[in-house]
């Protein structure tokens, strides 16, 4: 099973069979598609996270491509994607579906869903080729070295292809921090390949040269391991990681990853881990406005700020405004029968401040002056009246209310009759005499 003894012959047997895909399948298979983000790969761990950010189902972004569609629609690790095109994506597997039956270039609206917050942004599906370039690693630029699961037990998944004497397979090399596990995805009838040993039998983990051949791989020796052929020795390279779902694909000599990253993967576990875990989320954004809450009594008053209406205290006076900008702002309580309550207040960014305020009772209007007492009248003014107009009837209850001061002597009578004076309005003159 292992690289030990291979002749130059059986290398080149080996390399025909990693590149010989016929040509023609290659030509009319299309480009697989890719947006760039990462996901966790069990399930369960999927849906616990989703969960976490209060939703039911959805996509879980553990880690952004940095040179991806996901990158510039600004998705970022803790985003929870949620629908494809407006139809719902339930978790990894669905979202995979999606996207590999969307053609290259072609524009889809996705939904995530960011601190609760729902985002629509427009993204063009990217060849896979463009997204994760041959020979790079990175947690933010590659898939093909994940972290599938985190504390208690992290695990690091790598997309491998393993060597053995005259042919080769495909898979999933499972690294934690007891057991090195290899699953083999393709050819089926290689899945005898696959193995599990405690990290404790892993005696070499180095760089090995395929014989015959430039192509470095990395060699893993294992003891206690006689049952296996080549006594526990196997050779891996580190592929893309669309090869081990693309069962018969090309496997070109230049996409073939630095040796390194697999025997990191076992000899530095906890830093490569490390290295693996997506960012934390980034702090919230500090405040751009202030909250206040005003507490007044009586309740029911009208509350402004710059004289825009702000709504009406409970019937326990209170009302809490969040928005307010820093700065001074005027306020203003009114309510019917109480006073108004005026004041200046400045307000920083980020602060929350209560105010109690009583309002004190409206003082009872002061009643108007009383009019000065109305003089009686003389012969004259009854006269003027008289020739201004007024009618005798009218006058007559004039005289009534104020009085005269003179007495009807025939003089006056006669003065009186000759500006229209009636019968009447001389009797209540003689009677009015105060």
């Amino acid at each position: 099973m292992g690289g030990v003894g291979m002749t130059p012959g059986l290398a080149v047997a080996l390399v025909g069979l990693l590149l010989g895909a016929p040509a023609a399948a290659q030509q009319a298979a299309p480009p697989a598609g890719s947006i760039g983000v990462q996901f966790p790969a069990d399930p369960a761990e999927n849906q616990e996270r989703v969960r976490a950010a209060g939703l039911r189902e959805g996509v879980y972004v553990q880690a952004v491509a940095g040179n991806s569609p996901a990158a510039r629609a600004d998705l970022r690790p803790g985003d929870v994607i949620v629908a494809w095109n407006g139809e719902p994506v339930a978790a990894g597997d669905d979202l995979v579906k999606k996207i590999t039956a969307t053609p290259v270039g072609q524009r889809v609206i996705l939904q995530f869903v960011r601190a609760g917050v729902p985002h629509d942004v427009p993204v063009v599906v990217a060849a896979r080729a463009e997204v994760y370039p041959a020979g790079t690693f990175a947690i933010d630029a590659s898939r093909s070295v994940q972290l599938v699961r985190d504390e208690p037990n992290p695990q690091i998944r790598i997309a491998v292809a393993h060597q053995h004497t005259a042919s080769g397979c495909v898979g999933y090399l499972y690294v934690d921090r007891e057991t090195i596990r290899f699953e083999v995805k393709w050819p089926a009838k290689d899945l005898g390949h696959a193995f599990e040993f405690p990290r404790t039998a892993l005696t070499v983990a180095r760089q090995w040269t395929l014989i015959g051949t430039s192509l470095p791989e990395a060699e893993l020796k294992f003891a206690a391991a006689g049952r296996m052929r080549s006594g526990g020795t196997y050779h891996f390279f580190h592929v893309d990681p669309s090869l081990p779902e693309n069962p018969g694909a090309k496997f070109e000599w230049q996409n073939a990853r630095d040796w390194q990253e697999i025997v990191s993967a076992v000899r530095e576990f906890d830093s490569v881990v490390a290295r693996l875990r997506p960012p934390p989320a980034p702090a919230p954004p500090p405040p751009q406005t202030a909250s206040l809450q005003i507490e007044a009594q009586p309740g029911g008053a009208e509350f402004y700020v710059e004289d825009e209406f702000r709504g009406t205290t409970s019937s326990e006076g209170r009302i809490k405004v969040s928005d307010l900008a820093p700065g001074e702002h005027r306020l203003r309580l009114s309510k019917k029968e109480y006073e108004e309550w005026n004041r200046t207040l400045t307000l920083e960014a980020g602060e929350n401040r209560t105010i109690e305020v009583q309002l004190a009772a409206a003082k009872p209007p002061e009643p108007p002056p009383p009019k000065p007492p109305e003089t009686t009248l003389g012969l004259e003014d009854v006269l003027k009246l008289l020739e201004a107009g007024v009618t005798p009837a009218r006058l007559e209850t004039i005289v009534k209310d104020r009085g005269v001061s003179f007495e009807l002597t025939d003089d006056a009578e006669r003065k009186l009759r000759a500006l229209g004076a009636t019968d009447s309005l001389l009797l209540a003159i003689a009677k009015a005499k105060k």
